[in-house]
């Protein structure tokens, strides 16, 4: 019998929706609920100790990892290994067909803090509007590719007017708007940016609100996102052990950070080393480019998943790089696993 009580334990009244993804997982994967009341402390630990939303999406991207593997029979966990031991080592550690033996470190690439003051923005302007009793539902969609970071601040300073605009919209519209149309309305002061657009369904759960529908928010570029990459993997490499297969994952929910910033990144580096910038490595926490080298070959790839999901004749969710200079390669049914690893578990047991 599924124990969603396990969560509830877990969480301790604490409301985030990582407690729904939470027993979703459980409810979905016999292996990870058992995962997870083995782990229970730890995991209990890490809720207590996360002090933002963003770190329990943090914690949420970690257990991602073990639910997704754990889908597969083939595959077996053990979290923080090393811990007990005083290493400082990789957050799991698989066992693949009872005989391939791998490290995986996972690391979540968090939204810009331009992306995050938008969308806390719009969240106050959502909730200022869905108190107000009508047939229609909103949405506030951005107009434009090219939004610049001037945005932010001016919606930040016409936020009320923004508010008022909508409110006179939708009372305006709501005896005029036809039954299951929508209509869009430019919104003043951010014409070619922000527009309003408001609808009427043929069927309404709630006519004592205003519905919210969701809407497209800007991509905040500032290109340089290669750089998060690149102090991600630099981090991370330290934790990578000798004479293993190790991998690390890395989640990026941010719009800005793609697959291109990913493989920037590694050419950075590698462009580092080629002209041996020996102080970039040793202001990155390393004695000099010998001891990056050194380090450099524990790491055997990265396996980078995206909001963006890729398209195409490809079956693969994730993009994974393989570095050639590294001791231990992975093996191929490791890395077909881990390219098409998602949430509905594409398995391949070949």
């Amino acid at each position: 019998m599924i124990n969603t009580n396990l969560i509830d334990d877990i969480m301790e009244g604490r409301q985030h929706f990582i407690s729904d993804v939470l027993k979703s997982w459980v409810t979905t994967c016999n292996r990870f609920e058992q995962f997870i009341d083995y782990y229970q402390d730890k995991i209990l630990s890490k809720i207590r100790n996360a002090k933002s939303d963003e770190d329990l999406e943090d914690i949420m991207f970690e257990f991602e990892i073990p639910y997704l593997l754990l889908l597969d029979d083939r595959f077996e966990i053990e979290y923080e290994k090393y811990k007990p031991y005083n290493m400082r080592g990789p957050d799991f550690f698989i066992t693949f067909k009872k005989s391939i033996l791998f490290n995986l470190e996972v690391k979540r690439i968090r939204e810009a803090r331009s992306g995050l003051h938008f969308e806390k923005l719009i969240q106050d302007i959502t909730s200022q509007i869905q108190n107000i009793p009508s047939s229609l539902g909103f949405s506030i969609v951005v107009d434009t590719l090219n939004t610049d970071f001037d945005i932010v601040s001016k919606l930040e300073s016409s936020k009320e007017a923004v508010i008022k605009y909508i409110e006179n919209t939708i009372q305006k519209e709501e005896g005029r708007l036809p039954l299951g149309e929508a209509c869009e309305y430019p919104i003043p002061g951010f014409e070619g940016e922000l527009i309003l657009m408001l609808s009427k369904p043929l069927c309404k759960a709630n006519p004592d609100e205003t519905s919210y529908n969701g809407g497209f928010r800007p991509a905040f570029y500032t290109q340089k996102e290669y750089r998060k990459f690149g102090d991600a993997i630099l981090e991370k490499i330290g934790q990578m052990l000798p004479n293993m297969i190790n991998v690390l994952v890395i989640r990026s929910d941010s719009t800005t950070h793609e697959e291109d910033d990913l493989l920037k990144s590694v050419y950075t580096i590698n462009e580092m080393l080629s002209k041996k910038y020996e102080d970039f490595f040793i202001q990155k926490g390393f004695q000099g480019i010998q001891d990056f080298l050194s380090q450099w070959k524990n790491l055997s790839g990265i396996l980078f998943r995206s909001i963006w999901v890729r398209i195409g004749d490809s079956k693969d969710r994730n993009l994974l790089w393989c570095n050639e200079q590294a001791d231990q390669q992975i093996p191929e049914p490791i890395k077909k696993h881990l390219r098409r690893m998602n949430k509905r578990a594409l398995l391949d047991n070949e």
